[in-house]
């Protein structure tokens, strides 16, 4: 009896052959086999329990040239031994009947003519190769593909890295010691101060009310203590519309400092925080994975720098009246909720490609030209200058991003 050829799945997962069914016929898939190396036919036979049958033919078309095995995954100095099934029985020693030339593209590692593929001694990116059996009697090709798999990056250098984005994460602790202390707004401490000024002068106009009508001492001395109050509360309200309206501010870490400077620290810290919290995502993903790559180490490195400068173009960009924010263009500094600036400043530096796509279409908009729509190359013929945009020329490459 033959060997089956291929394999016949039924609807509910079993052997055709081997799974009795009862009511409704069920489906069946046929596979073929993966390599066909001769024309054959075959028979798929459904039976039913009442000892009915029937059966269907099935011609399978040899291949022309086929590789076993098709794909393939290897590392650093490992080997593959790839065989060529050209059409027709192959001879007893295993090998094809005619000749099959073997081709390697691009040439990492090396092939001879018998099959035998053995990977580079180093592969410094993953990459894939084609390993090609060529049969020039019949002008037909096959083609077999291998995976180089790179090492993933080990050793101090990944260590150092990470203990690189634990620093960067300290900045957490920088920005908590230059966060100015809650104020409320000028106006509202205005409205305060205000406030504490009539209250205080309806105190002392009560006490001279009992001064006149001879009140007794125990409400002249109520009336003190009322006036007391008062003053103290205005001193504070005082007080709190000063450190509002005052050009410097008072934090942990600096001490008295510009409120300005102070803000600009918090974003450029905002920034880098924030393309952290990008970079330790991705980084703890690579590294579990063990695919990290020592070709990315300056892009790790240099991620917190990117997020801060962003932040600050963007803060400037603001605060200069560029990009139009609420309560943002054109305010003072004692206006400004840090919570807000430092959240923009966050997300501008975890979200650094969208945030320079931003900057690209508040720069074009500012620095549109009407003239370079007019401007036509003379030399370029109008076939190619009526081209959509994106698209090159002839002979030329188009770039996209």
């Amino acid at each position: 009896m033959n060997p089956p050829i291929g394999a016949l799945v039924t609807a509910a997962g079993g052997n055709a052959a081997n799974t009795a069914f009862t009511g409704a016929a069920p489906s069946a898939t046929y596979v073929a086999p993966p390599v066909v190396a001769s024309a054959q036919t075959i028979a798929v036979i459904a039976a039913s329990t009442a000892n009915d049958s029937a059966s269907a033919t099935i011609s399978l078309t040899p291949d022309a040239i086929a590789i076993v095995p098709a794909k393939t995954d290897l590392k650093a100095n490992e080997e593959q031994q790839f065989i060529a099934i050209v059409a027709g029985a192959p001879g007893p020693d295993g090998n094809p009947p005619e000749k099959v030339t073997w081709i390697l593209s691009p040439p990492l590692g090396s092939l001879d003519q018998t099959g035998l593929y053995h990977a580079p001694p180093e592969i410094a990116d993953s990459t894939t190769v084609g390993v090609i059996a060529s049969s020039p009697a019949r002008a037909k090709q096959a083609i077999a593909t291998v995976n180089l798999a790179s090492p993933p990056w080990q050793g101090p250098g990944v260590d150092l890295l990470g203990a690189f984005l634990l620093v960067v994460f300290s900045l957490v602790f920088l920005m908590v010691g230059l966060w100015p202390p809650a104020l409320p707004s000028p106006d509202t401490a205005k409205a305060d101060r205000m406030a504490a000024e009539k209250t205080l002068e309806g105190a002392l106009n009560t006490q001279k009310e009992h001064v006149k009508a001879g009140d007794t001492a125990a409400a002249n001395a109520d009336d003190d203590e009322e006036v007391k109050e008062a003053s103290k509360d205005l001193g504070l309200k005082e007080d709190i519309e000063r450190k509002v309206n005052d050009t410097d501010v008072d934090t942990r870490l600096a001490g008295h400092i510009n409120r300005e400077l102070d803000l600009l620290l918090l974003v450029l810290l905002a920034g880098s925080l924030g393309s952290f919290l990008h970079l330790a995502q991705s980084y703890s993903e690579f590294v579990g994975n063990r695919t990290l790559k020592s070709s990315w180490a300056w892009w790790y490195s240099l991620g917190p720098f990117i997020g801060a400068g962003l932040a600050l173009v963007f803060y400037a960009a603001i605060r200069g009246g560029v990009m139009a924010v609420s309560t943002g263009s054109n305010a003072k500094a004692s206006e400004l909720n840090p919570f807000g600036l430092v959240s923009v400043a966050a997300m501008v530096g975890m979200f650094s490609k969208p945030a320079t796509i931003k900057l690209g279409e508040v720069f074009d908009t500012l620095f549109k030209s009407e003239k370079a729509k007019e401007s036509k190359d003379p030399v370029v013929d109008s076939s190619q200058a009526s081209q959509p945009a994106g698209k090159a020329g002839a002979g030329g490459n188009a770039a996209s991003k």
